[in-house]
């Protein structure tokens, strides 16, 4: 009885937190509030075996639920065609300093 009220307080705690995510980032923006119901439907439809998802998968299923297949593939296309370059930085400018070499002075 003990373990299943601990489990039920754990629950409760969850979506409390949960309310509290949603809450603050839904009040960042107009956009951000639209993320979040959307999100909070993808969780409704998935129910309780949303919980279950690892959380690569969870994202996953969202990222396939708010960017069309057409979208995302224009995307992974332009990803492909970008070139990288590779470049070290350089010292480009001769400082004048010199070097000076203690106990070699000249007389």
């Amino acid at each position: 009885m003990v373990m299943s009220c601990e489990v039920g307080e754990a629950m409760v705690a969850a979506a409390g937190l949960e309310q509290k995510k949603f809450d603050y980032f839904a009040s960042i923006s107009p956009m951000a509030r639209r993320i979040m119901l959307e999100r909070q439907k993808i969780r409704e439809k998935y129910g309780p075996r949303w919980e279950r998802l690892e959380p690569r998968e969870q994202e996953e299923i969202i990222d396939n639920w708010m960017v069309e297949p057409q979208i995302r593939s224009r995307y992974n296309l332009h990803r492909n065609q970008k070139e990288e370059t590779v470049s070290y930085p350089r010292l480009q400018l001769q400082t004048g300093q010199k070097v000076v070499h203690f106990g070699e002075e000249l007389e």
